[in-house]
């Protein structure tokens, strides 16, 4: 289902962030200019709450384009312009 898909999508970007968040935190900490702790904590918890409210303000659109896609069995290549 595309929409299970676009989620799926913004899952795996967000883990990428997060992931390239703790990178980049553990290199300044090596370099003795990283952020602390709570402040690491606070920027990803910020970051999830973002991600999460870009969700609900287009849940409508997501839902609209998946029965779009239903209606006129679309999929794939046939629903992406290029």
């Amino acid at each position: 289902m595309v929409i299970q898909g676009i989620k799926e999508c913004q899952e795996n970007e967000a883990q990428i962030a997060a992931l390239s968040v703790v990178a980049l935190g553990e290199k300044y900490r090596l370099q003795g200019q990283g952020f602390s702790v709570e402040e690491s904590r606070a920027q990803l918890l910020a970051a999830a709450q973002s991600r999460k409210a870009w969700a609900e303000r287009n849940a409508a659109s997501l839902q609209q384009h998946g029965e779009e896609i239903r209606k006129h069995g679309l999929a794939g290549s046939e629903f992406i312009s290029v």
